[in-house]
């Protein structure tokens, strides 16, 4: 007699020797909540790594029948107005608008001193559903159809209705569906106001608040991925209780509670949404090794383990056969087509391939590699065009008027490294999915301790693209010269520039004429070898119901 699916996976999950009490997930969801899911490649619903990660995770539940509910918002745009010509009607994408009646589901959501409304799009795999609050209906005022106009807006009033519909409107969702979550997970603090309704739940039901917050801790988690200031979401107190007063009066919640649980490390007089997740959470995990041993050392009262995040392996393999060399070429072909497409530029096959791709932010130093131009030039030159270096951002051209790292790399593309370095904009899914596959080098260049986790570094590595990086996030936790290039963190321009002239180069050129035997092509096997092992959502899963789900 053939296994279902579901038995299959139940076998499954014993190989990791689970508890008994996993039973008790199967039989209630888990709520997994989060500000943006990479599910769909144009839909502007995620902007880089946390929504790829929220995205790959519920592809990977879904696999393995295991209950999640995903709750988004859906926006018309992604972050900095990316797609301009974004279709607010989300059939689009192939969702599907939730009715009741035949007539649109509609959340009411206390905001301020009135209601607005979301309506709700849903996508679906096996069971499992993601659903994205949507306010851009007929039923709110113009600027209320605004809150989720865009990813990531940058007006702090517009982003504090955002995170209040997502945390408010999405619990009062679950319970008109009838869904009563065995766990709700915070995948970042972005959704964290949703504590105030499972507060207002108990104070219902008779809890003073102090115990109120003891119960809801019994079932709130907390993914943290960002450690510095400058990361959290932050809001003023005013702000916060003139946003909140009609929500607060129905919950009978004084906010002078809630604010005291959310005051700001350095600032009291700023409300955090990581703050207040720390203190509304049974437990918070960090996102790799060394991003839990600087969580612990930042917020020592708190309970924090740490699970180095994977990828979902399906998504982003592309090797489709054993000979990884062929499958590894035919990735790079399309690099290099992708690039033809951009630029027009005609680049060698038998080039090095060095990628830098991710968000343009000061402690991921993006320009490590080409902050020395004078010797990089040299080396360039020496090697008589067999090294092309190809950067990519969640980024367009007009963006290089305000960031001083692409105006940078524009101004060297057209000048000093001309016909040496070139820019994908747009850096999305689909863009990621060939670059991540079809370089030869993955370059990392984080301050150490800064950086939580860099999972595109594990989708370059399972398509055999070798990783050359500061010894941080996930590349802490493995002896990544026995696999790639670990490079000094202080002294990290000088040092990139010699590994690439001293030893990259010349193990790349054995490469190219020794093919079959060669220590690159090792390291290439040896790479994949090692996502597939160690670091995929499959394993990630695991370990968030063993260390999370499962927590007494």
């Amino acid at each position: 007699m053939t296994a279902t699916k579901a038995e299959k996976n139940l076998e499954w999950f014993d190989k990791f020797n689970l508890s008994a009490d996993y039973s008790k997930l199967q039989k209630n969801p888990v709520a997994y909540f989060c500000a943006e899911f990479a599910l769909i490649d144009h839909m502007p619903s995620y902007a880089g790594g946390l929504g790829i990660l929220a995205g790959d995770y519920i592809l990977e539940a879904a696999d393995r029948v295991f209950p999640i509910v995903g709750i988004g918002l859906y926006y018309k745009k992604g972050q900095n107005g990316q797609t301009k010509d974004g279709e607010p009607n989300g059939t689009k994408f192939g969702l599907k608008l939730l009715t009741t009646n035949s007539e649109r589901l509609l959340i009411p959501i206390p905001l301020a001193d009135k209601n607005i409304f979301a309506q709700v799009w849903c996508w679906q795999k096996e069971n499992n559903c993601v659903y994205f609050l949507d306010t851009n209906i007929s039923e709110n005022t113009e600027q209320d159809r605004l809150i989720t106009e865009q990813l990531y807006v940058e007006d702090r009033e517009f982003r504090l209705k955002q995170e209040l519909v997502l945390g408010i409107g999405g619990v009062r969702l679950l319970k008109r569906l009838s869904i009563e979550p065995s766990v709700y997970h915070l995948n970042e603090g972005h959704s964290a106001f949703l504590i105030i309704e499972l507060i207002g739940e108990q104070i219902k039901n008779g809890l003073a608040f102090s115990d109120a917050i003891i119960k809801v801790k019994e079932k709130v988690v907390f993914t943290n991925h960002t450690l510095v200031l400058e990361g959290q979401e932050m809001f003023a107190f005013d702000s916060l209780t003139k946003a909140t007063k009609k929500l607060c009066a129905e919950l009978s919640i004084e906010i002078d509670n809630i604010l005291k649980m959310g005051v700001a490390t350095g600032n009291d007089k700023l409300f955090s949404m990581t703050s207040f997740a720390l203190n509304g959470a049974k437990i918070t995990n960090a996102v790799s090794k060394i991003h839990g041993e600087k969580a612990r050392e930042l917020w020592s009262k708190y309970l924090i383990t740490h699970i180095t995040n994977g990828i979902y392996i399906p998504r982003w393999d592309k090797i489709k056969n054993e000979n990884i060399l062929i499958e590894h070429q035919k990735n790079e072909e399309k690099v290099l087509e992708l690039i033809r497409q951009t630029h027009g530029e005609n680049w060698k096959k038998e080039a090095l391939l060095i990628g830098w791709s991710r968000r343009f932010v000061p402690y991921k130093r993006p320009l490590a590699l080409l902050d020395d131009v004078v010797k990089l030039k040299k080396i360039l030159e020496y090697f008589k065009g067999k090294v092309h270096i190809v950067y990519s951002a969640p980024l367009d051209n007009d963006d290089a008027k305000n960031n001083e790292f692409l105006k940078k790399l524009y101004e060297l593309m057209d000048g000093e490294l001309k016909g040496y370095l070139t820019f994908i904009p747009h850096y999305r899914i689909e863009v990621a999915e060939k670059l991540t596959a079809g370089c030869d080098i993955w370059l990392n260049t984080p301050i150490v301790g800064r950086e939580a986790c860099g999972t595109s570094g594990m989708k370059a590595a399972l398509n055999g693209t070798l990783s050359v990086s500061t010894n941080d996030g996930w590349i802490n936790e493995i002896p990544l010269n026995d696999y790639g290039w670990l490079i000094d963190d202080n002294n990290i321009t000088d040092n990139l520039l010699e590994k690439l002239c001293k030893e990259i180069m010349p193990e790349y050129e054995d490469y190219v004429t020794n093919k079959n035997d060669s220590k690159w092509v090792k390291f290439m096997k040896k790479s994949r070898e090692l996502i597939i092992d160690q670091f995929s959502t499959t394993r990630m899963l695991h370990e968030y119901i063993e260390k999370l789900y499962l927590k007494k």
